[in-house]
């Protein structure tokens, strides 16, 4: 296996401690490894070589992920259950694509008990399923190491899948991040994933130790990160989410994209009992199109929130005009923005946008607003406003040449523009538009830019029989050629496709 220095592993932002913090693990002394247990050269490809390292608690092996291709089988499982309650160095394991049966999840959350070295897990495959799962999470609450664990898309289902997810981070669990995500849980299966998180333990029938445990790990509560996209959440399933984490969590980071049924009135709740939240995905849901917004603005002027995904969910009108009230909010930090594939925002919304990026404070440093049904004038507005940015992307939007040389035109007039990365593929520019941009900015517009994107548009130029020369391609080609020359340190991606 192939040896890499593994990732820091961040610590977590935000932590309620009534006695103190929670003991971590000490941090582990190099040289560190990570080992990915591809194939042998020589053809084998069992996991035993692997297994045999995290038996021998090899101090240089930090990280592992042991490919589908090294299939476990039952003996393999109990082996490495066997080898985890000894080691004390491994950190981080993904068996990911592993079938795990229940026997095998049994093993699994007997050594989690033991051990106390390992931080993060990823394991199973879509069809693991309910009862392995249940034995698994049960194991994690017990684990005084596990902070991180990775069951998305792993055959949960109903009440029954997410009563056994919900037992990871209940009181007792030191776990901070759960991706459950693609979980087919529903209302029901998230309001008893809710539920499950806040069973206490009956401190009676333990022994003093244990007892003592329980009562510190309840009173520290530390999970922060949790993610359920496309779990088929709903506002009901939100409402008793709202109540779980409440009482439970410091949420700094929650990904909810792509659940359908998720609207305003839901999302409204859980952002109310999330007051840390620095990070919030909420693409692909309802939460936009909802008759107030007030929400986003709450949301964005809390002081906390620094990154806003709510790309797909139908935002438009007065909840866009919120929005921009709270990026214009004092103490706002929101510093990434992608509102990007909501039509309704239009030139209009642009320019609400636009004039809160204006005021003095504002700290938006990265806004997409691609395929927002945007013009000529919503583009300049943004150009003209965002001196701040740092990446700003239009691709999508009907801009055409009057909207590439507006946006020049405010490149070229924005003497203190940040701007780094700008996108206006797709957008309909035609010649006179690329030469009148890339122009700009062969002359000095945009300093700090390092990355132009303008495929998509030359495309649509068609027309040209085989053999002809094509005159608009040709302009193009000089504009880009020249732009090139004047900074060769801008990376320009103008062909299409």
């Amino acid at each position: 296996a192939d040896a890499h220095p593994p990732p820091p592993r961040q610590a977590p932002l935000y932590r309620i401690a009534a006695k103190g913090p929670l003991p971590r693990a000490a941090p582990p002394p190099e040289p560190s490894g990570m080992a990915w247990g591809k194939p042998d050269p020589d053809g084998a490809a069992g996991a035993a070589p692997l297994i045999a390292r995290v038996a021998d608690d090899d101090a240089t092996l930090r990280s592992l992920h042991i490919m589908a291709q090294r299939a476990l089988g039952p003996d393999d499982w109990q082996a490495l259950a066997d080898a985890l309650v000894k080691n004390s160095h491994l950190q981080e394991l993904s068996l990911s694509g592993h079938a795990m049966s229940v026997a095998s999840a049994e093993a699994l959350a007997a050594a989690l008990q033991e051990n106390g070295a390992l931080q993060a897990l990823a394991v199973g495959t879509p069809a693991t399923g309910n009862a392995a799962l249940k034995v698994l999470c049960a194991g994690v609450a017990q684990s005084r190491s596990l902070c991180k664990l990775d069951v998305a898309n792993r055959g949960a289902t109903g009440a029954h899948g997410g009563r056994a997810l919900g037992a990871a981070c209940c009181p007792m669990s030191r776990l901070e991040s759960l991706d459950a995500s693609r979980n087919a849980l529903g209302d029901d299966g998230v309001a008893a994933f809710a539920q499950a998180m806040a069973v206490l333990p009956d401190l009676a029938a333990m022994n003093e130790r244990a007892a003592a445990r329980a009562v510190e790990r309840i009173e520290s509560p530390v999970f922060e990160r949790l993610r359920l996209s496309g779990v088929g959440l709903g506002d009901r399933g939100a409402e008793a989410l709202a109540r779980a984490l409440q009482v439970r969590c410091a949420l700094v980071g929650l990904w909810l994209a792509d659940n359908e049924e998720l609207g305003e009135v839901g999302l409204r709740r859980l952002v109310s009992t999330a007051p840390l939240l620095e990070t919030l995905d909420v693409s692909g849901t309802r939460t936009g199109a909802g008759p107030t917004g007030e929400w986003l603005e709450r949301a964005a002027a809390s002081g906390a929130l620094k990154e806003l995904t709510i790309a797909r969910s139908g935002l438009a009108g007065t909840p866009v005009a919120r929005l921009a009230d709270g990026l214009a909010a004092a103490g706002c930090v929101l510093a990434t923005l992608d509102a990007s594939g909501n039509e309704g925002i239009g030139d209009g919304g642009a320019g609400c946008i636009a004039a809160a990026m204006d005021r003095e404070g504002c700290v938006l440093r990265s806004l997409d607003l691609s395929e927002c049904g945007l013009g000529a004038a919503g583009a300049e507005l943004l150009c003209r406003a965002g001196s701040g940015l740092h990446r700003l992307g239009l691709r999508g939007n009907s801009l055409g040449d009057e909207g590439a040389q507006a946006v020049a035109a405010a490149l070229g007039e924005a003497v203190e523009m940040d701007l780094r990365e700008l996108s206006v593929a797709a957008c309909g520019v035609g010649a006179t538009g690329c030469e009148a941009l890339c122009g700009a900015l062969a002359a000095g517009a945009a300093p700090q830019l390092e990355t132009l994107e303008m495929g998509g548009n030359e495309a649509a130029q068609g027309g040209v029989e085989e053999g002809e020369e094509d005159p608009t391609r040709a302009r193009w080609s000089a504009a880009v050629a020249a732009l090139r020359e004047a900074r060769p340190k801008l990376d320009v991606h103008w062909k299409a496709g």
